[in-house]
């Protein structure tokens, strides 16, 4: 299980950062209210997604709440443009759906993983921890 989760994590990690720092990467700074709202929504959601990864990494709990929460942190990604009205900005949008995609299917695809071995697990009455 540790070696399917090995390469999301990495992931996690590498969109968490660059969606972290993409404000003073790609982004026109902190200017008007539409972009200065968009920059915070990247600051946030990288800084999220690099807790929840930490989180998913460190804890030995055998639930899916982290993956969970960072399936629907991709989907936030991939919706904002529109939601927080920074549409307009194509480098920007296409960076959010982008990323936000690859975030939201990565952990996506982990659950089923982590739900078998849970059932796995509740059959080996070792229901709480991780193998």
């Amino acid at each position: 299980m540790i070696n399917k989760l090995k390469w999301t994590l990495s992931l996690n990690y590498v969109i968490g950062f660059w969606v972290f720092i993409l404000p003073w990467t790609l982004g026109p700074g902190f200017k008007n209210n539409a972009v200065n709202v968009a920059m915070w929504n990247f600051l946030f959601i990288g800084l999220s997604v690099i807790v929840l990864s930490s989180l998913t990494q460190k804890t030995k709990a055998m639930f899916s709440w982290e993956y969970w929460l960072l399936v629907l942190t991709g989907i936030w990604l991939m919706v904002s443009p529109w939601f927080l009205l920074y549409f307009d900005r194509t480098l920007l949008m296409w960076n959010s759906i982008i990323f936000g995609m690859a975030l939201a299917s990565a952990n996506a695809f982990i659950i089923p993983i982590d739900q078998r071995n849970l059932r796995k697990n509740f059959k080996n009455n070792s229901l709480l921890y991780r193998n």
